[in-house]
């Protein structure tokens, strides 16, 4: 797969993957229903729905939220629409088109009404064929149907994005801060989990601080701007061990509450071992 590192795995955009050669690009399904199809190139009225079709499938593809922002965006939703052909579908009046043409957030609307377009078209045709307008089950049908145009599409992405996130995952302070709050309070939720299914008490390690990699080495002047990393470990009754490390600013306090946070994902995605709890 193509890599969208440079250098020291400083991120581009995932439109080098788009560009890229090999990049496998799915049919884009019909909109088999003429009323949603006009709605959509007419009055691109289901933007809103289109970007909630799109957050959906590209978490389910991976799991990781934390990378909706780089996935989910105005220019990636405009590359895509134009890959497609979609904007030069769209009925304006003819002193429009070409300056909506031209327009990179007109062009990704399309892009984000389309998905709605055609969600309602499957939801519609699942409705019409279980004859119950209002169930839900067939808003689930929909999505499943809609996911093997969007998985397909997002998953390279994420799983590329995903890899450049792992090997440098505090790239900036906005990441650290966000984790940070994220994983408020998770050093007791650690403490209660490991309680309630007989395990050892959580270990910490004395942590240290660091300069994180935003801080340029001209700048990197005493303790001003350094970070705090630290370890949690947990030892389960089967002999494995867990050992995250995370990163605070302030405080080691911090570090360690995201070092639980990242030990707790783990700890319950081992349902071989624990269940749900």
């Amino acid at each position: 797969m193509t890599s969208i590192t440079n250098g020291d795995a400083a991120p581009f955009s995932p439109l080098v993957l788009f560009e890229a050669e090999e990049f496998s690009w799915p049919p884009l399904p019909e909109i088999t229903d003429r009323q949603f199809k006009q709605a959509v190139f007419t009055h691109l009225r289901y933007t809103t729905y289109g970007k909630a079709d799109i957050a959906y499938f590209r978490s389910r593809a991976n799991g990781n939220l934390d990378l909706r922002s780089k996935l989910v965006n105005r220019q990636i939703n405009t590359h895509i629409s134009r890959h497609y052909g979609l904007p030069e579908q769209v009925r304006t009046g003819r002193a429009q088109r070409g300056t909506f043409r031209q327009s990179d957030d007109e062009a990704g609307e399309v892009y984000e009404a389309y998905l709605a377009g055609l969600f309602f078209s499957y939801a519609k045709a699942a409705a019409t064929q279980a004859g119950n307008q209002g169930d839900l089950l067939t808003h689930g049908q929909a999505f499943d149907k809609l996911g093997r145009f969007l998985i397909p599409l997002y998953t390279p992405l994420v799983d590329n994005l995903q890899a450049i996130h792992d090997s440098n995952p505090y790239d900036s302070l906005g990441d650290v801060e966000a984790l940070v709050e994220l994983s408020e309070g998770s050093k007791a939720e650690l403490n209660l989990f490991c309680q309630k299914k007989h395990l050892e008490i959580p270990e910490y390690d004395k942590g240290e601080k660091f300069w994180p990699s935003w801080i340029s080495q001209h700048d990197r002047v005493g303790e001003h701007g350094k970070i705090w990393k630290g370890k949690c470990t947990v030892r389960l009754t089967n002999g494995r061990i867990i050992t995250k490390e995370g990163v605070g600013n302030g405080t080691l306090k911090s570090a360690h509450n995201v070092a639980a946070y990242l030990v707790m994902q783990d700890l319950k995605g081992m349902s071989e071992f624990f269940g749900r709890w």
